[in-house]
């Protein structure tokens, strides 16, 4: 979109217009979306270590089903 020169996408009507009159009702946006990303980041973190913890749990329980199976086949031999 960007090298056929299509800039509909971009959200104008959206931005922080920094206004003098709305300067607290901007800051005011800016601290609560600030807020709200903190919550995001903690979320994010949370997942993060739950997803790392759930991953070695599941390497261990399969290295521990390799080593049995291993166990198994050579004492057939």
């Amino acid at each position: 979109m960007i090298t056929i020169r299509n800039l509909e996408w971009f959200p104008r009507l959206r931005t922080i217009s920094i206004d003098a009159e709305n300067e607290e009702e901007d800051l005011n946006d800016l601290t609560q979306m600030r807020s709200e990303l903190n919550e995001i980041r903690s979320v994010v973190y949370d997942l993060k270590k739950y997803i790392t913890e759930i991953s070695g749990e599941s390497s261990q329980r399969t290295r521990e089903n390799t080593r049995k199976l291993i166990k198994k086949s050579s004492t057939y031999f």
